[in-house]
């Protein structure tokens, strides 16, 4: 009896796979299994089928070929943000990068597929082998600062769902890395950067948009999970650079400067003696003088903050200019003197500052006027006579423009609480018939009766200000 050949049909999990029959791009195949029986034996009547492959067995009559592994294709799509301004000068630079790739294989973003199931043999989730972000295929020559490159990941047939993707980036520069999507359904909101290798080897690890509860989490993950979040608490040693996404926090113990005298040192905020909000922990030297204070910031350490919370390009020219904007004011002593007039006649004038049509022969440079062109606030674009009305004025201090400084009239005419003899009479000029007009047909008795009016105190800080306006 010659040797007989008998295919079994693969793991029954490599069909039931979600993530694998979901995908649009895998092969549709079976994983078969080839025993060749070598040693022929007589069948007799009396022997069932059962007894007849437990007797090859014990007999080794059956040899196991070994099979294939079948491994599928995972396409996927990787957004990544460009600043529009050094668009150009990155293309070149991720350009030359991966075009060093197929060299030495050295630079380039190399992406790896884990697994939410463990593996049996390690012990730990799969890990897919590494794939290569090209960036020359998907060259960003137009003005969309996201940009989406395509990347091909190579997976066993029984890899198991994806629940995180680590991201290594071999680049001489950062990456803003938007989101990630497998196969068009699978999901990861990154939106983070991604240091290069040579400030951070630490592979960036991302999951998934499917959230768990604790003790829901995958096993594949769960070691993931653990090593992210100790990565983001940090271990409270060593300043902090730019670079850094750790979100440790400390007192306030860098508001002054006792080496510079003791005029300039200033109290710990923060702890059991003077509760105050944490700040993001810096790790700055300590001052000579005193070393619980925290030296200040300066050109060589500046002021912390993680990477992923720091402003955007957009944000920052925004500041920037609105700071440029402020520093103006500090040149209207000087416009004072070149103008006609002392004095602000009506507040038409200080809406010129914010129109176009806006005339600008006071100034000494004429073709520097566009510089001192002001936004309008938004309420003034709405509403240009929205200052001059009592009630608008009431909403802006009823809705917090200071609301420490209301209280309830309880006495009047007013009566202030300064000092006479540096103010004059406390007495206010304030009568019943300036306001009687106000008060929709009730006496002033009636209304501070009911304690409806309330006044707003302007502080002894204000005060010479008052005076001057």
């Amino acid at each position: 009896m010659a040797g007989t050949k008998i295919e079994i049909s693969g793991p029954k999990s490599l069909f039931s796979n979600e993530f694998l029959c979901n995908s649009t791009s895998l092969l549709n195949s079976r994983k078969t299994r080839t025993v060749e029986v070598r040693k022929p034996m007589a069948a007799t009547a009396a022997l069932t089928a059962v007894q007849i492959v437990a007797k090859l067995i014990e007999l080794d009559s059956v040899k196991v070929i070994p099979e294939t592994p079948v491994q599928f294709t995972v396409s996927g799509q990787v957004t990544v943000e460009y600043d529009a301004m050094e668009q150009m000068k990155e293309l070149m630079f991720n350009w030359w990068d991966s075009s060093k790739t197929t060299i030495d294989a050295q630079r380039g973003v190399f992406l790896q597929l884990v697994s939410s199931d463990i593996d049996p043999r390690t012990g730990k989730a799969k890990v897919s082998k590494e794939a290569i972000l090209d960036w020359s295929r998907d060259l960003p020559i137009n003005a969309n600062k996201f940009v989406t490159h395509e990347v091909q990941f190579l997976v066993d047939g029984n890899f198991g769902v994806p629940g995180a993707i680590l991201v290594t980036n071999k680049n001489s520069k950062e990456l803003y890395l938007k989101s990630i999507t497998l196969e068009g359904f699978l999901h990861f909101d990154c939106q983070s950067w991604v240091q290069p290798e040579k400030l951070h080897p630490e592979k960036r690890i991302f999951f998934t948009n499917k959230a768990y509860l604790p003790n829901e989490t995958p096993m594949g993950l769960r070691e993931l999970r653990e090593k992210e979040l100790r990565e983001l608490r940090g271990n409270g040693e060593g300043v902090r650079v730019l670079s850094d996404r750790i979100y440790d926090y400390d007192v306030y113990n860098d508001l002054g400067n006792p080496d510079k005298g003791l005029e300039f040192a200033r109290p710990v905020l923060g702890g059991q003696r003077r509760p105050y909000p944490r700040r993001c922990r810096t790790g700055r030297p300590s001052t000579k003088s005193d070393p619980k204070s925290e030296s200040p910031v300066n050109d060589t350490t500046p002021m912390y903050v993680p990477r992923d919370e720091a402003f955007c390009e957009e944000k920052k020219r925004s500041v920037d200019a609105g700071s440029w904007k402020g520093m103006m004011n500090n040149l209207f002593p000087f416009f004072k003197h070149s103008t006609e007039s002392d004095s602000v006649n009506s507040f038409a004038d200080i809406n010129n500052l914010y129109k176009e049509s806006r005339n600008h022969s006071n100034f000494p440079v004429e073709s520097t006027a566009d510089a001192f062109k002001f936004d309008p606030p938004n309420i003034v674009s709405r509403d240009a006579s929205c200052c001059l009305r009592d009630d608008e004025f009431g909403r802006f201090t009823l809705a917090g423009m200071n609301p420490i400084s209301i209280e309830r009239l309880k006495v009047f005419p007013p009566v202030s609480k300064l000092d006479p003899s540096l103010y004059g009479s406390t007495q206010s000029a304030l009568r019943e018939e300036h306001l009687i007009s106000h008060l929709d047909g009730m006496s002033v008795h009636k209304v501070r009766e009911k304690a409806t009016t309330l006044t707003v105190l302007f502080d002894f800080a204000s005060w010479p200000t008052l005076i001057a306006i």
